[in-house]
């Protein structure tokens, strides 16, 4: 289910960048789902799954792989979100756009290790 979810949330977020022409509703589009996606990890993190996946048995290298790839998207959220936010307000778009590409391949490969991870 989480997996599905998951999935889902990276549709809404391309959902919002093929809107990007639109630049309000595509800031309420990846606003909305960066929410969804935050609620979805302290949701997987504040749960039992996170925790009874990894305690108690070494880490495979898929779930290794998953934490760093999730750890770069969680870094990247703010610069993403900083840069929209001036792109919004009038700014050149060129430094957001160098950033939301690497965010949206990351996001992209986060979805593929949980799923790998889940199954």
């Amino acid at each position: 289910m989480l997996s599905a979810i998951n999935a889902a949330i990276f549709l809404w977020l391309c959902a919002g960048i093929a809107l990007k022409r639109r630049r309000t509703l595509h800031g309420a589009m990846m606003s909305m789902g960066f929410a969804f996606d935050l609620s979805l990890l302290l949701y997987v993190e504040l749960s039992a799954r996170a925790i009874e996946q990894t305690v108690g048995k070494p880490p495979g290298a898929i779930l290794v792989v998953h934490v760093a790839l999730a750890t770069i998207m969680l870094l990247l959220y703010p610069v993403v979100l900083y840069s929209g936010g001036k792109v919004y307000a009038g700014g050149e778009a060129r430094r957001h756009k160098r950033v939301a590409l690497p965010f949206m391949v990351t996001r992209l490969l986060v979805v593929i290790t949980a799923w790998m991870v889940a199954h």
